[in-house]
């Protein structure tokens, strides 16, 4: 009951942070460690938590690619995030995941999109392969 309260009051637990700590604080002494041309796909994206994730990473310098079912929709938080990040690359994929082919797709999007010349070919193998795509 104690450990309750404290998390809804925001009391910053082992990490440093509570469940009052913005996205923004979180990150914010990690941005100096995050790798160049990092790249996080964020599903669910075009709004709440994901769209804030998005919005984030990009401030962040990370590459955002936002598999979404509305381009519309997906649209508005892209030119929101390069409202405020003007240098942040955002990346729309047009795909449903609820279909298992769907996300095959957004690999092989992502991966051919030059993601994976940043990896060694057999790590881009397993990821591909523990994903089903092979």
């Amino acid at each position: 009951m104690k450990e309750t309260l404290k998390y809804l009051a925001g009391v910053a637990g082992p990490s440093g942070y509570g469940s009052k700590s913005t996205a923004e604080q979180v990150t914010q002494d990690c941005s100096c460690s995050i790798p160049s041309r990092l790249t996080a796909i964020i599903t669910g994206a075009t709004s709440g938590i994901g769209a804030e994730t998005a919005r984030v990473l990009a401030k962040r310098g990370v590459r955002v690619v936002m598999p979404a079912r509305d381009l519309k929709k997906a649209g508005e938080v892209k030119e929101s995030i390069q409202k405020e990040s003007p240098d942040a690359e955002v990346i729309l994929l047009e795909v449903d995941l609820s279909s298992f082919a769907s996300g095959q797709e957004i690999l092989f999007s992502v991966f051919i999109s030059g993601v994976a010349s940043q990896y060694p070919h057999q790590q881009c193998w397993e990821i591909l392969t523990e994903f089903g795509v092979f």
